[in-house]
């Protein structure tokens, strides 16, 4: 695995990322992929061998993901891939929406040049790799973006948004997965570059309600796929610009 030498061990903001920092981010990355899949048990050995790193950054990572909702811990069992529901996919745009469209509305006023600037350039980013960068990539740019979105966001908010994005991130994935068209993408860059224009805007309610929209968009273009998966099977609804 790419820098596991060269890592720190203390898992500090400073310098390299420690090896559980870097274990974390590559097993996210496979879950994000569906190379390891919903429900999937994990061979901790195995992982050991891929990452050519011993079991025990392999299990502090596995308890790190598990508190992100990925990861369940089984009594007497191997830890699995946290399963699909439904329920839980419903529950995280509900609150992304709420979270969302309050932060948004006290952003507007701080929308910069200077930030404006780096939503293009986050966005350009974007649409570089939403159809050929590795899932980790994506989602990591991605979550960047939105949270340039929400600049009065404060420790409390980030720590919970970061929760709810790297959650929606896999049903984003699951759907991007099942929809390899190259318009599917174009609709997705399309949707956010509605929120840039809202921000340079710089009306709060037009702000907050862009962002709310989004996120309402995204949880219905998604929901056909999360229930498929889950084997709840919902019927797909006519076409819209979907946002995630």
């Amino acid at each position: 695995m790419e820098d596991i030498e060269g890592a720190t061990r203390d898992g500090s903001g400073t310098g390299p990322r420690s090896v559980v920092d870097q274990v974390a981010a590559h097993i996210l990355n496979m879950i994000l992929a569906n190379e390891l899949k919903p429900g999937q048990p994990v061979a901790i050995q195995e992982l050991s061998a891929i990452l050519d790193v011993s079991n025990v950054p392999i299990r502090e990572a596995l308890r790190r993901l598990e508190g992100r909702g990925l990861v369940q811990f089984r009594r007497g069992r191997r830890p699995q891939i946290a399963p699909i529901n439904t329920d839980d996919f419903d529950d995280v745009y509900r609150l992304r929406g709420l979270l969302e469209g309050q932060i948004a509305e006290r952003s507007a006023e701080l929308m910069t040049p200077e930030r404006l600037t780096l939503l293009d350039e986050t966005l350009g980013e974007l649409e570089r790799i939403i159809t050929r960068g590795n899932a980790f990539d994506v989602y990591s740019v991605h979550a960047r973006f939105h949270l340039l979105m929400l600049p009065s966001a404060t420790d409390w908010d980030r720590r919970l948004l970061d929760q709810l994005w790297v959650a929606s991130e896999r049903y984003i994935q699951l759907y991007v997965g099942a929809h390899p068209d190259p318009e599917v993408a174009d609709r997705i860059i399309a949707s956010h570059q509605v929120l840039v224009d809202a921000a340079r805007g710089g009306d709060a309610n037009t702000v907050r309600d862009a962002v709310v929209e989004h996120v309402v968009y995204s949880h219905k273009m998604i929901a056909p796929i999360v229930h498929a998966a889950s084997g709840r099977a919902r019927p797909v609804p006519a076409e819209a610009a979907p946002g995630v």
